[in-house]
C-alpha cells in the first residue's frame, strides 16, 4: 500500500475515498512491486475507475499487458523514445542518445523525464529499464507485424534481422536496425539488402561485411555504429549528411574517406583503436563536432590543421597514439575544449605554448 500510494499520491497512504480502489488494484497486481510502481505513477485520480476497468479485463498473469497500460498513456513522441530505448539503446549513455533522438525530431529530454516519472525508466547516467518493461516494449514492436518482421519499425532480434537481410524483405517502415555480428558471422551482404529500408535513422552493423553501392543506404541516418568495419576507406558517397553519431572503433580503415564538409550535424566521431589510421580527415565544415576519440590509433602521425576550426569541440582523446609526436598549433583555437587526453606514455613531449590562453 505504501509503495503504491507513494507513486500515486506522493504520500504513504491514499486519501480515504480512494482506499478501497487502491486495495483492489494492489490485490489485482498480486503485490508485484514493478506493477505497483508503474501503475501508481500512471493513474490519475480522476481517471482511476476508468483505468481500473481496463485493468480488470487483463488476466493477472499477463504482466506485459498490465505494464502496457502505462505505455498507452504516453504521447507519440514519448512512445517512440521508449521503444527506441527498449529495443536498441538499453544501457547506452543518455547524452549520446538524446543528441541522436533530438536530431530525429523527438523531444527526448522531456520524453525521458516522463518515462522516469512513470517508472518505465531508471534515473541513471545510462538508460536502464527493468527487464519486464523492456520485454513489454519489444513485444509491442513484434506485434506491429507478427508474421513479417520486415514491416516492423525496429529490428533487433538476431533471427528476424537475419531473415530480413538474407531475404531482402525490408520495408520503408523500418526505422531502427541492429545487426548481431555473430549471428551473421562469415556472411557477406550486399547493400541491396538495405535498399528498401529508406527511413532507417539508427543503424548498428558491428562486425558486418557489406559490399556494393553505399548510396543505397538510408539518407535519414542519424546514428551509425560499425565497429570492426573491414573496409580500408569509407566511400565518399556514403549518406552521412544527417549523421550525429559515427562510431567506427577497431576498424580496418586507413583513412576515413568521408567528406566531413557534408557532415554538418556530426557531434560524436569515434575512431578509437583504428590501428591502420595514419592521419585524420580534414575537419573543415564539421562545425557541430563535440567529441573526437582517436584513442589507441597506434599508426596515427598527423592531425589535420583544420582541427582548430572545431569551435564546439569539448573532448579530444589522443591516448595511446604512440606515433603522434606533435600537435598542430591550431589546437590553441579550440575555445570550447575542456578535456584533452594524451595519456601517460605519449610521444608528445611539448604542447603549444598558447594552449588554453
Amino acid at each position: 500500500m505504501q509503495l503504491f500510494s507513494w507513486h500515486a499520491f506522493n504520500h504513504l497512504f491514499p486519501p480515504q475515498e480512494y482506499v478501497k480502489l487502491a486495495q483492489d488494484i494492489i490485490k489485482y497486481s498480486s503485490g508485484l512491486p514493478l506493477a505497483l510502481s508503474t501503475l501508481g505513477s500512471h493513474l490519475q485520480t480522476e481517471e482511476w475507475r476508468f483505468e481500473f476497468e481496463k485493468l480488470k479485463a487483463i488476466p493477472h498473469s499477463d504482466i506485459h499487458e498490465i505494464l502496457k497500460i502505462s505505455f498507452d498513456g504516453l504521447d507519440d513522441d514519448t512512445q517512440s523514445v521508449f521503444l527506441d530505448i527498449a529495443c536498441i539503446f538499453h544501457g547506452f549513455y543518455k547524452d549520446e542518445v538524446t543528441k541522436t533522438l533530438n536530431a530525429c525530431g523527438f523531444h527526448s529530454e522531456s520524453a525521458i523525464s516522463t518515462l522516469v516519472r512513470k517508472c518505465l525508466l531508471q534515473r541513471v547516467y545510462h538508460l536502464v529499464m527493468h527487464d519486464l518493461v523492456q520485454d513489454m516494449g519489444r513485444e509491442i514492436v513484434r506485434m506491429e507485424s507478427p508474421r513479417d518482421p520486415g514491416k516492423r519499425s525496429r529490428l533487433f532480434s538476431p533471427q528476424a534481422v537475419h531473415d530480413v537481410l538474407q531475404g531482402n524483405k525490408g520495408s520503408e517502415k523500418v526505422e531502427v536496425l541492429k545487426v548481431d555480428g555473430q549471428a551473421l558471422s562469415g556472411v557477406s551482404l550486399s547493400t541491396k539488402a538495405f535498399k528498401k529500408m529508406k527511413n532507417i535513422r539508427v543503424l548498428i552493423i558491428d562486425e558486418l561485411h557489406i559490399s556494393g553501392d553505399f548510396e543505397l543506404l538510408s539518407k535519414e541516418l542519424r546514428w551509425l555504429s560499425w565497429l570492426k568495419c573491414p573496409l580500408k576507406c569509407i566511400p565518399s558517397k556514403f549518406p552521412a549528411e544527417k549523421l550525429v553519431i559515427l562510431n567506427m572503433k577497431e576498424s580496418n580503415i586507413q583513412e576515413l574517406g568521408l567528406n566531413l564538409k557534408h557532415c554538418k550535424s556530426l557531434k560524436n566521431l569515434d575512431l578509437s583503436y583504428c590501428k591502420h589510421l595514419k592521419r585524420t580527415p580534414n575537419f573543415s565544415g564539421s562545425q557541430s563536432l563535440e567529441t573526437l576519440r582517436l584513442r589507441g590509433c597506434t599508426s596515427l602521425k598527423e592531425i589535420h590543421q583544420s582541427i582548430g576550426n572545431l569551435d564546439r569541440l569539448i573532448d579530444l582523446d589522443l591516448n595511446g597514439c604512440k606515433k603522434l609526436t606533435n600537435l598542430p598549433h591550431s589546437i590553441c583555437q579550440l575555445k570550447s575544449l575542456e578535456n584533452l587526453n594524451i595519456g601517460s606514455y605519449s610521444s608528445i613531449h611539448t604542447l603549444p605554448v598558447d594552449l588554453w590562453r
